[in-house]
């Protein structure tokens, strides 16, 4: 009826199971032979497994252990070989178990942080749902900035992390004349983990959390249906801010291009983008871009945009649509002409503007 008191008298017995009542946990089920390397927080000498695993069950953190079978080392891990499959080695010293009672899931308070949205749903072994999580990136390599997020699980090879938020509701941020939000700010402004806000937002998951893919989605849409997902490694692993901007220096005033984008990624659309402002021209195709495209620092005299969502050019409107839009002379973030307009997100700077909802901005 209990198992456990074999491991008291018994500690050498490999695998080690434990069942200690019908209310307890699944039956848990150690692996001889393996470790989880790279991630013990704490160690120490016990007598046995047993007290191995109340050393982890003591500690709030402790997500995983490993048991050094001929020195009795007990060795606490904060992660478990599902959040870190590669670093889950062959070991014939060592034994690996997962906490199962009471664990902390990842990610889930800022004592326990995850490194990206991606790596909390491999670790709750995708049971993981869709909501606030706490990040704190490998690359930060500073203690206490951890932050929060919204994770959007929607599949093991679909986990997207909010990064920013574009509405016209507010304050010029985005399309501040320093163009600081794109290029320099390092602070979180607005809501970064609700993403029905309709304000402007930015994360720091915007210059920290890199990736392959991006998407848009509407604040009021509460299932976060892509209006445009893109495809074919627009990113290639690099994050938000390293991509907009790598194609040149635009703060300040100084003008984007002439005539062209910079850069371009192919995209999909769904969900309402017939009827979101911003996609005024995705069924349009042109001399600047074509209708399957989203292209970034785009001009065409003197309009423009940021992200340009569809086709651009003679045909479609020019290159004032999407994301990030201006009419600027010359098209920059600093307007050097009386009533000449700029928008968050729009069909056209010229036209009536929409602040009833935003664009959320996402990345995987």
């Amino acid at each position: 009826m209990f198992p456990i008191l074999y491991i008291l008298y018994f500690p050498s017995l490999i695998p080690l199971r434990m069942a200690t009542s019908q209310q307890c946990e699944p039956s848990q089920q150690s692996e001889s032979g393996k470790a989880l390397k790279g991630h013990i927080f704490k160690s120490k000498k016990v007598q046995d497994p047993y007290q191995c695993l109340i050393f982890c069950y003591s500690e709030f953190t402790c997500q995983s252990y490993n048991y050094v079978i001929t020195g009795k080392l007990c060795e606490l891990n904060n992660r478990t070989k599902e959040a870190r499959p590669g670093d889950f080695v062959r070991d014939e010293t060592r034994f690996y178990m997962r906490r199962w009672k009471n664990r902390v899931s990842l990610g889930s308070v800022p004592e326990m942080p995850a490194e990206s949205c991606r790596e909390i749903k491999a670790s709750e072994q995708g049971m993981a749902v869709s909501g606030r999580y706490w990040l704190e990136p490998r690359e930060t390599k500073m203690k206490s900035k951890n932050f929060l997020v919204y994770c959007d699980m929607v599949s093991v090879d679909q986990v997207w992390t909010l990064l920013a938020r574009f509405s016209n509701s507010d304050t010029k941020n985005w399309m501040d004349d320093s163009g600081d939000w794109w290029y320099d700010s390092t602070q979180a402004a607005g809501e970064t983990a609700d993403p029905s806000y309709n304000a402007d937002m930015i994360s720091p998951a915007f210059w920290l959390i890199g990736g392959s893919e991006l998407k848009i989605t509407r604040n009021d849409d509460s299932g976060h249906t892509p209006l445009l997902q893109t495809i074919g490694n627009c990113l290639s692993g690099k994050t938000f801010r390293s991509k907009i901007t790598s194609y040149g220096n635009f703060r300040n005033g100084s003008v984007w291009s002439n005539g062209k984008c910079l850069g371009k990624c192919k995209v999909q659309y769904g969900g309402q983008y017939q009827t979101t402002e911003g996609f005024g021209q995705a069924s349009c195709s042109s001399d600047l871009q074509g209708a399957d495209e989203v292209g970034f620092w785009c001009v065409k005299g003197w309009s423009g945009s940021v992200i340009m969502i569809g086709g651009g050019g003679a045909d479609c409107s020019d290159a004032d649509h999407g994301i990030g839009t201006t009419v600027a002379k010359l098209t920059s973030f600093k307007i050097k002409e009386n009533n000449r307009r700029e928008s968050d997100f729009s069909n056209d700077a010229w036209g009536s503007i929409t602040k009833s909802y935003s664009l959320n901005f996402w990345i995987r």
